[in-house]
C-alpha cells in the first residue's frame, strides 16, 4: 500500500533529501521509492505529538515550524 510521509530516515540517521539515500537508508525494506527528484527544503518537519487529548501537546521535533509558532497556533 503505498504512503507518503513528512521525512524519509532511520532513526538517528539524517533525513534524507534525494531517492538515493532513501534506497541507502532502506535498500530492500521498501519495494518502491518513487523518484521526485531532490527536495529544495533545509529543515526538517516539526512533529507534533497530539495524542494526550485535550490541550495537551508535545513537540517531538522541532524543524520548519518554531515552538513558539505551534503554540500560538494551539492556544
Amino acid at each position: 500500500m503505498p504512503i507518503t510521509a513528512t521525512s524519509a530516515n532511520l532513526a538517528g540517521l539524517p533525513e534524507c533529501t534525494s531517492a538515493n539515500c532513501v534506497l541507502e537508508q532502506f535498500g530492500d525494506l521498501i519495494p518502491m521509492i518513487v523518484d521526485g527528484g531532490q527536495t529544495v527544503r533545509t529543515l526538517p518537519t516539526t512533529i507534533v505529538d497530539l495524542s494526550g487529548g485535550g490541550n495537551s501537546w508535545m513537540i517531538l521535533r522541532e524543524g520548519a515550524i518554531p515552538t513558539h509558532e505551534i503554540a500560538l497556533a494551539l492556544q
